[in-house]
């Protein structure tokens, strides 16, 4: 850590796409299975990352806390009740229903494309009444054994992040193809973490919403030896 750097600051390495003129011509993409060896073109993907060093902030120093609609992402605790993660059985009748509820009570009432895509392919009965109101898809995550201690979980606040700033790609699968967006560093993006994340430190994560709202890229980080854990 910089002497001249907050204490609530620590300095991550992030790996960020780089745009390419060969986008003008070509979708970025990444082949997410196995390339038949009769095709013509063996690319597995056309992508380029750079490593780059970014200031990362501890949300555990906000005066505010971050919220769903203004950061894209929220903390929140609740104890952890399933102790057999090893037994499907036990997290689908267990697990599951515990997210469930914990996501009614906390949230009121991917790309824009593939989000939608996925509630009209997983959700095909339920679809049309779905996609008549506000859809969101967040995700939940927590250590399934803390405090963490090696590598955090970096959030972008979804405000900071303006909508040229990602590139949207395609991930092709054997039987599906969805896209993901990647995002490129840019001035005046800040980026969060929690120190000493623990079983009970819930991360809500928003990954698309249809109402013009914020969203928050994520990234993985090495934790440096002497970062407070």
């Amino acid at each position: 850590m910089s002497k001249n750097m907050p204490r609530d600051v620590i300095t991550g390495s992030f790996r960020f796409i780089q745009w390419q003129e060969l986008y003008k011509r070509e979708k970025p993409f990444q082949v997410l299975t196995q390339i038949p060896p009769e095709a013509e073109d063996q690319r597995d993907n056309n992508l380029i990352f750079k490593d780059e060093q970014v200031e990362v902030r501890d949300v555990r120093s906000m005066s505010i806390p971050p919220t769903l609609d203004t950061y894209g992402f929220m903390f929140r605790k609740h104890a952890l009740s399933c102790a057999d993660f090893g037994s499907r059985r036990a997290v689908e009748e267990t697990y599951f229903p515990e997210v469930e509820r914990l996501m009614r009570q906390e949230v009121e009432d991917q790309s824009p494309t593939d989000a939608l895509n996925r509630v009209m392919l997983q959700l095909e009965e339920h679809a049309p009444i779905l996609l008549k109101d506000r859809v969101r898809v967040i995700n939940i995550w927590r250590p399934l054994v803390g405090p963490i201690g090696d590598w955090a979980l970096a959030l972008c606040d979804g405000s900071t992040a303006e909508p040229n700033d990602f590139i949207e790609t395609d991930h092709i699968r054997r039987h599906y193809t969805g896209s993901s967006m990647y995002l490129q560093k840019k001035p005046g993006q800040e980026f969060y973490y929690m120190s000493r994340q623990d079983r009970g430190d819930v991360l809500f994560l928003k990954i698309f919403d249809s109402k013009k709202s914020v969203r928050a890229p994520y990234k993985y980080f090495p934790l440096a030896i002497g970062t407070p854990v």
